[in-house]
This record gives structure tokens, sequence and C-alpha cells, in this order.
């Protein structure tokens, strides 16, 4: 699948312990199309690197990992990226609840056919939430008032 233009350079960010993971999953995503990608260690992913996509290998946390998630999830609206969970083939992970945190799920490297899809999904619908959410307060700011 081709990657629509606009989100070649959406800047993506892996967050791993793993080196040999974050190269091959770094020239996965290089390979699909997609050229601003970097890695971060565990908590190294904040507001300097302002991701619009956040893939997380789940071998590399622990008990931490729900804590971190939770906490982007309260970000406002504008501020926040799509998450997804990135697992080893044949690797078992949270339970439900985590897994709730995630937006999407990914096998690696067996759903490296689904990789593209997964992400062009993701950025079109954040683009779209921060592009309504614009829309929304550019309206509340022109709105005539009664008198």
């Amino acid at each position: 699948m081709l990657i629509n233009q606009k989100y070649k350079l959406a800047r993506i960010v892996v967050v791993s312990d793993d080196s040999d993971f974050l190269s091959d999953f770094v020239t996965s995503l290089r390979d699909v199309g997609f050229s601003n990608i970097t890695s971060a260690a565990e908590g190294d992913f904040s507001e300097k690197l302002q991701p619009e996509l956040l893939f997380f290998d789940v071998c590399s946390f622990g008990a931490g990992l729900k804590g971190i998630l939770a906490q982007l999830r309260r970000l406002p609206l504008e501020e926040a990226c799509p998450v997804v969970c990135v697992e080893k083939q044949n690797q078992e992970i949270f339970d439900e609840e985590s897994m709730a945190l995630f937006d999407d799920m990914i096998s690696f490297p067996r759903d490296l056919n689904r990789l593209s899809l997964c992400c062009s999904s993701l950025l079109n619908i954040s683009y779209d939430r921060r592009a309504w959410l614009v829309a929304v307060s550019y309206t509340h700011l022109t709105l005539p008032t009664k008198r």
C-alpha cells in the first residue's frame, strides 16, 4: 500500500530499549515510506519529540508502561497522538484493561503487511480530529452574539 504524501513526513517515534528491534522496526517503517522517524528509550519520548504517531515495544517495559500510557491518555486532544503497541511474535502481553490504552496493536514481524494501513488510518484520524478542533475553536471565536 502506498502512503499518502502528507503522511510521509509525519513525526513517528518508536520507543524501545532493544537496539536490534529498533533497527528492524525503523527500517520497516522507512520501507513503507515514512522518513521522519525517531527512536527513543523509555521516558525519553516527551514533549521535545512531539510525535504524531507513537510506537511502544512492549517487551522493554515493565509495570511503568501502564502509568505512561494513562498519562498520555490524559493529554488534551490537540496534543494527543495515536499510540500503537508493538509486540514481538509469540509474545503474551497485557490484560484487556492495559490493551485498551493503545489505539492499535501490531505483532512484529508478522503484521508487516498491515503496518502501512495501520499508520495511515491512525494518522488520518488524528489529523481529522485536530482539524475539527481548530474548526470548532475558530467557530466559537467568530460566532455572532445575539443582542
